[in-house]
């Protein structure tokens, strides 16, 4: 039997038209514009992810100048910070050299009343020497931005401006009042210092007339 006629051969023929499983793939096409791109003809060494950040002759003198530059803005900067944290520092001082300055002359006040105590000064003159230097002290106060929270009894209680240490139910209110101040309160440049400490009187509860 000949070759040409032999079933065997026949079917170890290898077929036409048949891919090679061992072909490279073809790249996937690109999602956006320049990226997963085929790299050009001229320049098939170039990474087409990498086309947009590769360094172009001359650039690295550039990208040095821009470290520098941003180096010596940070230094500037840092500068800059402590020189306004000197300045405040500074100026909280001056300003309480100020005050105090102020206080010595109470303070001198003080010594002298001690003084006129010590020699047997009537006790009369001394509580108005005293009430003398309290009014200065307050005067020296709210020149410096103190004010008094302006309360009186029967006030309406604002818990906002002042804190209750005692309450009690008071008859004929139909809200919280304040029946006693026991220690002021202060502002300072119109900000809440300290709250005032008062007593309150509660609302009473309305009568429901089924005598409970």
């Amino acid at each position: 039997m000949t070759a040409q006629g032999d079933p065997r051969r026949a079917s170890r023929k290898p077929r036409r038209g048949r891919t090679s499983p061992r072909r490279r793939p073809a790249p996937p096409p690109p999602s956006e514009p320049g990226i997963g791109a085929a790299p050009p003809a001229d320049d098939p060494g170039t990474p087409p992810e990498l086309e947009s950040v590769v360094v172009e002759p001359g650039m690295e003198k550039e990208l040095e100048i821009l470290k520098e530059q941003n180096l010596r803005l940070q230094a500037e900067f840092d500068n800059y910070r402590k020189r306004q944290a000197r300045e405040f520092h500074k100026l909280c001082s001056q300003g309480k050299r100020d005050l105090i300055f102020e206080l010595l002359a109470i303070l001198d006040d003080i010594d002298l009343a001690r003084r006129h105590a010590a020699d047997g000064a009537p006790a009369d003159e001394t509580l108005a020497g005293l009430l003398q230097i309290a009014a200065k002290f307050e005067a020296l106060l709210t020149r410096q931005g103190l004010e008094a929270i302006p309360l009186d009894a029967m006030d309406p209680f604002d818990p906002t401006e002042q804190e209750a240490v005692f309450a009690e139910d008071a008859e004929g209110v139909t809200h919280d009042v304040v029946l006693e101040v026991i220690r002021k309160g202060y502002f300072l440049d119109q900000d809440l210092l300290r709250a005032a400490l008062v007593r309150v009187g509660r609302a009473g509860k309305p009568s429901t007339g089924d005598g409970e």
